[in-house]
């Protein structure tokens, strides 16, 4: 049998920053709960894809508990320039919600 050899390389690739997350159209409630002020959040961190999914999903979730279900959150503009991203994002809450009565049917629990 012969001996066979492979070889692989890894290329990790340019590590980007967010120099600036602004987000327009959020609840300033919303601003201070999330720390991002009319200027937008700068940071020098590394981009997580995590955190930043996540800081969308917990917008998101909260504008789906104060009645807008489809709310999403749309890039606007996205500047990369070096190392450093600028990302704008608008906040479009949709069509508001609310159930006026809710009828309980057999012994379903809510």
């Amino acid at each position: 049998m012969k001996e066979r050899k492979i070889s692989t390389s890894l290329i990790t690739g340019k590590k980007y920053h967010i120099s600036q997350l602004v987000i327009t159209g959020i609840y300033p409630v919303l601003r201070r709960k999330f720390h991002i002020n009319n200027s937008g959040i700068r940071t020098e961190n590394l981009v997580n894809p995590a955190d930043l999914s996540r800081l969308y999903n917990n917008i998101i979730k909260e504008y789906e508990n104060v009645g807008f279900p489809f709310a999403t959150l749309i890039p606007k503009d996205v500047e990369i320039e070096n190392n450093k991203i600028k990302l704008n994002l608008k906040l479009h809450k949709n069509k508001l919600i609310r159930f006026h009565k809710i009828v309980k049917i057999g012994r379903a629990h809510v």
